[in-house]
C-alpha cells in the first residue's frame, strides 16, 4: 500500500507533494478468503498535516497492490477542505 496526496495552501502557490509508503506506520492487508473482513471491512487512521495559514486543501490516492495477481490499483481520495477550527479543546 502506497499513498499520494496533493497539498495546498489558501494564499500560497504551489502544491505540496506527500508520496510514501503505508499510512502512519502500518501496511495493512486485506483479504478476501479472511472472514474477519466482512465483521471489520474498512481501516481507518488519523494523519495530520503543518499549514502555514489557516486553510487549504488536500486530495490523493491510495494504491493498492492485489497480492493473488500482482496488479495495482487506485483508490481516489477527492478533496477535501482543511481549516483550523475557531476552538480548539
Amino acid at each position: 500500500m502506497r499513498r499520494h496526496w496533493e497539498i495546498r495552501e489558501d494564499g500560497k502557490e504551489g502544491v505540496d507533494e506527500v508520496d510514501g509508503d503505508g499510512v502512519v506506520g502500518f501496511t495493512p492487508i486485506f483479504s478476501s478468503n479472511d472472514s474477519t473482513i466482512f465483521s471489520h471491512p474498512t481501516f481507518a487512521y488519523s494523519s495530520c498535516t503543518h499549514l502555514s495559514s489557516p486553510s487549504g486543501s488536500m486530495g490523493g490516492f491510495f494504491t493498492f497492490t492485489d497480492l493473488e495477481t500482482n496488479t495495482h490499483f487506485n483508490a481516489e481520495v477527492p478533496t477535501f477542505i482543511l481549516t483550523i477550527p475557531s476552538i480548539v479543546f
